[in-house]
């Protein structure tokens, strides 16, 4: 499960990286990485 996890967050961070980032966009990304910790 966990690296599911980690996956999911890499294949998010790169759905960031390649669409336009709103600021709430930003703000889950944000949120969801502390909680990874």
């Amino acid at each position: 499960m966990n690296k599911q996890k980690i996956f999911k967050e890499k294949e998010k961070n790169i759905i960031l990286m390649n669409s336009p980032i709103t600021m709430k966009d930003i703000s889950i990304y944000k949120k969801n990485k502390n909680n990874i910790k």
